[in-house]
């Protein structure tokens, strides 16, 4: 018995169709959220196609497929270790030598802008005690006329945090410091 489908070439091209593009919708629907196991999938993929070569070659060394890329594994594997191994001291000793001068670039960070602070906040004080004094002088000249005289103005610098400047810098490297650390973690889950 032929059925509606195999009888019609059309409708089978244009169902076709019809999945590719409910396939290709759900495809770039979902690609922000499984890209990085599309990103691990493709490194796998290719890695193995650079690697297949070298594999075919020890097939005939060692007898079989399976030991020969047991034998490409292994070689990775000990590379690899190899490498850390030679990385890791240098950069154990880089990471020791920055946590001690550290501090004392902190330090040297620290001090300008607890200045630049300061000096803001004499500066902004002179300028509300001018603003005051101005506003005083307009006051008693309006002081026959009026018969309130006008509210002082609040003090702006009684609000203002003394530490915001070194908060704001030392959150921006919290920042920084986070997402080069979901970086390396990332590179390190690919790998």
């Amino acid at each position: 018995m032929d059925t509606a489908f195999e009888r019609n070439p059309k409708r089978q091209t244009i169902l076709f169709y019809m999945l590719l593009a409910a396939a290709m919708v759900v495809l770039i629907q979902t690609f922000f959220l499984l890209s990085s196991i599309y990103l691990s999938f493709i490194l796998t993929l290719l890695i193995s196609l650079a690697l297949n070569p070298l594999v075919n070659k020890l097939r005939v060394f060692t007898g079989g497929r399976k030991a020969a890329t047991a034998a490409v594994a292994i070689a990775i594997v000990v590379i690899f270790a190899f490498s850390s191994w030679a990385f890791y001291i240098p950069l154990r000793d880089s990471v020791s030598n920055l946590t001690k001068v550290l501090p004392g670039y902190w330090e040297r960070l620290q001090k300008p802008l607890i200045k630049m602070e300061q000096h803001a906040q004499r500066t902004e004080t002179r300028m509300q005690e001018e603003v005051n004094s101005e506003l005083s002088k307009e006051t008693e000249s309006r002081e026959n006329e009026l018969a309130q005289p006008l509210p002082e103005l609040e003090d702006p610098s009684s609000s203002l945090e003394p530490g915001t400047l070194r908060t704001n810098l030392a959150e921006m490297l919290k920042g920084i410091v986070g997402n080069f650390t979901k970086v390396a973690f990332n590179g390190a889950q690919i790998i």
